[in-house]
């Protein structure tokens, strides 16, 4: 069967608030794509163009005539991928819309609008693959486990969840192709940076998490098994990519990538023992932190770390169910960064309980902050977390266009949305300028000049003065050392 699967997400220049281009492949589309490839299926993954409207780009799909069109969208934008599944289907009558990932997984009853004929529940390889195949022969996909769909009637079926796939090494490597590969970068403090990347790849080292925050819709998509590879098999994945596509940026997409302290040192000793040289990054907990972890993720090539720190305060820290404290979040940055890591914070604000009073005195902890990347979102209620189920009828905006975590979803007492963003601004820029800052980024320019060029890039697209002196000081500063 001829099958093209959409990858909505396309370039993200995002804002100065969440710091740089990154365009990321689809991971989840290539994994599913893969599969229906090995099927022996006729498989390809587009995305539209810069210049291209859903409208120009639904005519570019229709001329392919696909059997399946599949599309992952997130919740921002699954408003954009039903317009453009009608678009396709109205000039492919005979085309099946497949609709997965998170949004679908958490509203399974959107499968009720007929731009969608099928949504999958949770992880979709098999599931999809299943569906393929019972669409080639002309058999009723309405047994498949899985999915909802909706009758004609109108009633709404949701089917049993598919058992989740125990060895992930058991899938082959996802679906990509070199042209695709070289336009993926990462925006921000990276190393190697924007400019120096050749190739930036996601692998997957895990796949769900035990947590459950409030704020996150994982369980409902993964439950909270937590599925690991083995680190070989992720070791020469690395090497295929670094051997096909001059890969030298890597990002590992494990929910809490420290999870599990002995797999994560059983995989830096599998990456130095091969001698594998590529800069990688990932996401981790503050908590569990520590030095020998931090020098073996060092040693393999680790250069960036996000952290999500997600609040500062003791109130709100208890209200989102994080059992940490300022003080514990403040030594794991500062052990990150003092070794040489890129340290990358997400914080959230526009928590329905905070005041006026509160946002203004933000930035005396956080500019405390062994924080190199700031970014900065707005609690949103994202479907399928437990704070969604609590938020309905209480935030600003239902239209998931408004979901993208930078604008502000819920009405905070004595504050207009317009003083709220105001006060975002005067955070994150306040951070930046901040002399703790302008303090740690010369001591971490002195111990580490070879990030220089990484700071240099994201500080000419933030625009902070004070921080691009220091910049030019730091590099003046690092030729004399050189040259003397």
């Amino acid at each position: 069967m001829k099958i093209i699967l959409i990858n909505l997400f396309a370039p993200f220049a995002g804002s100065k608030y969440t710091s740089g281009l990154t365009h990321l492949e689809p991971i989840g589309l290539e994994y599913v794509g893969a599969v229906a490839h090995r099927n022996g299926h006729d498989v390809r993954i587009l995305s539209p163009s810069p210049s291209e409207d859903l409208i120009a780009f639904s005519k570019r799909v229709g001329k392919l005539n696909p059997d399946i069109v599949g599309i992952g969208p997130a919740t921002y934008n699954f408003n954009q991928a039903k317009m453009l599944s009608r678009l396709v289907k109205s000039q492919c009558k005979h085309t099946v819309a497949i609709f997965g990932g998170y949004h679908v997984t958490a509203l399974p009853e959107e499968v009720a609008d007929p731009a969608i004929d099928i949504a999958i529940q949770g992880e979709g390889e098999n599931t999809f693959s299943r569906i393929v195949s019972f669409l080639q022969r002309g058999i009723s996909y309405e047994s498949v486990s899985g999915i909802s769909y909706c009758k004609n009637e109108g009633e709404i079926v949701i089917n049993p969840r598919q058992k989740r796939i125990a060895e992930l090494d058991n899938l082959p490597y996802p679906l990509r192709s070199k042209q695709d590969m070289e336009t993926y970068k990462c925006g921000g403090i990276y190393y190697p940076t924007a400019s120096l990347q050749r190739s930036t790849a996601q692998v997957v080292y895990s796949r769900g998490c035990p947590h459950l925050c409030p704020y996150c819709s994982s369980k409902n998509m993964w439950g909270t098994a937590v599925i690991y590879r083995d680190p070989v098999r992720v070791a020469e994945e690395i090497e295929y990519l670094i051997d096909s596509f001059g890969t030298n940026l890597i990002f590992f997409t494990d929910l809490t990538f420290n999870l599990n302290k002995k797999r994560v040192l059983d995989l830096c000793t599998v990456l130095i023992e091969r001698n594998i040289k590529v800069s990688w990054f990932c996401a981790c907990r503050t908590e569990g932190i520590d030095k020998e972890l931090l020098s073996a993720m060092k040693e393999a090539g680790c250069t960036r770390i996000h952290f999500g720190v997600e609040a500062i305060d003791e109130h709100s820290l208890k209200k989102i169910k994080r059992k940490k404290t300022y003080e514990s979040i403040q030594e794991s940055l500062e052990k990150t960064s003092k070794i040489g890591i890129i340290t990358r914070g997400y914080l959230m604000i526009g928590y329905p309980w905070e005041t006026r009073e509160h946002l203004e005195s933000i930035n005396k902890n956080l500019n405390q902050l062994y924080i190199d990347d700031l970014r900065m979102s707005f609690f949103t209620p994202y479907p399928g977390s437990d704070i969604y189920k609590q938020s309905v009828g209480k935030t600003m905006s239902i239209d998931w266009d408004n979901y993208t975590s930078d604008k502000p979803l819920y009405r905070l007492k004595g504050l207009t949305t317009s003083e709220i963003l105001e006060l975002r601004n005067r955070i994150f820029f306040g951070f930046y300028a901040s002399s703790t800052y302008i303090d740690r980024l010369k001591e971490k320019l002195v111990n580490y000049p070879h990030l220089h060029d990484s700071f240099k890039e994201f500080v000419q697209e933030l625009g902070v003065r004070v921080l691009l002196d220091v910049l030019k000081t730091s590099k003046r500063e690092d030729s004399y050392r050189q040259t003397g």
